[in-house]
């Protein structure tokens, strides 16, 4: 691992005699479709692809020798996020706390004493509210936004911060069955959650698509018809090969634009190691998938490793595998062990 955290999955694969077939057709398209790697998978860091397939305590899927990938994933749904939320809401401020929503944070100050956090209410009036300590649950370029219209950010921080870089990509959620027909294979017998699509000038790279219906009870076209999302990556520089404009406008649900880095080796070797040299400094932690792989599973235990820095207590502590992957995280990330 010391060696192969800073060679690349394509330079990994071609070393050890895979065919391009292979590395466009199964690993890159598999990786992208289930690790959130975007178009960015050649230059992902071959550990994480080793560890992702092979470690008993941390893999998300069995490596199958003759198929890569066999097994049919273990879904569960979340409730409607505007329940789910709003819940928490409720249990926040049960518990004295303060929620503020439809403003935006413009301004953090921190000194050695209190950290003040400067919000624009919808309004647009100011408030200053002062804290023992700030989180950032928000991608580091916001962060970077905010601290340099306060106090800056320390060396560290803004070494962390440039080594992280971003793409912007948009999801398409539709109900256009002929498009699925004409890109993917869609069988009507069968309720396949997951398809990808090779560009066939570059097969590297992809688009996907998922059906939402597939694991998601409540999400229903008209007519109970199926509804999809497809994904479309790198605004700009792969902008040309998107099929999005093929969509059907009439049977589109929602656009959603959003920004996701990329999981390249410089990544993993200039970002990911140092961030224990900033967690819980200065009043500050940092919470999210951007501090080591882009999972929601990584994204929620950054949050509790933050929670957990801040005083809480681990939710989890009979559940052995959870517990150690909280574990794991905070000795990389926070340094510290549970």
């Amino acid at each position: 691992e010391p060696l192969y955290a800073f060679v690349s999955v394509e330079r990994a694969l071609r070393w050890h005699g895979h065919s391009k077939a292979f590395r466009d057709g199964m690993v890159y398209a598999t990786t992208a479709l289930f690790f959130g790697t975007g178009n960015c998978t050649k230059d992902v860091s071959s550990i994480v692809l080793a560890r992702v397939f092979n470690d008993d305590r941390l893999r998300l899927y069995d490596y199958d020798p003759v198929r890569f990938m066999s097994e049919a994933p273990k879904m569960f749904a979340f409730p409607k996020f505007r329940d789910l939320y709003g819940k928490v809401g409720e249990a926040i401020r049960g518990n004295g706390g303060r929620v503020t929503l439809n403003a935006r944070v413009v301004k953090v100050e921190r000194t050695k004493s209190v950290v003040r956090v400067h919000v624009e209410m919808p309004d647009k009036s100011i408030e200053i509210r002062e804290c023992d300590k700030v989180v950032f649950a928000c991608n580091t370029e916001q962060a970077k936004s905010m601290l340099d219209a306060g106090t800056g950010a320390s060396m560290m921080e803004k070494k962390i911060f440039k080594n992280i870089v971003y793409y912007d990509d948009v999801s398409i959620t539709h109900s256009d069955e002929e498009y699925m027909k004409k890109h993917y294979e869609v069988a009507q017998d069968v309720r396949d959650m997951y398809f990808i699509k090779s560009y066939e000038d570059d097969p590297s790279l992809c688009e996907m698509s998922f059906d939402l219906t597939a694991y998601q009870p409540f999400a229903r076209g008209a007519n109970d018809e199926r509804v999809y999302q497809s994904i479309f990556l790198n605004k700009g520089k792969d902008e040309s090969r998107w099929t999005r404009d093929e969509i059907d406008p009439n049977r589109v649900l929602l656009v959603k634009w959003w920004r996701q880095f990329g999981h390249t080796v410089r990544h993993f070797t200039k970002a990911v190691p140092f961030w224990r040299f900033v967690q819980n400094k200065r009043k500050t932690l940092y919470a999210g998938s951007y501090t080591m792989v882009n999972t929601h599973e990584i994204a929620i235990i950054s949050g509790l490793a933050a929670a957990y820095r801040c005083g809480a207590e681990y939710p989890f502590p009979d559940d052995a595998l959870a517990a150690f992957q909280f574990d794991l995280y905070l000795r990389v990330i926070h340094g510290v062990k549970y």
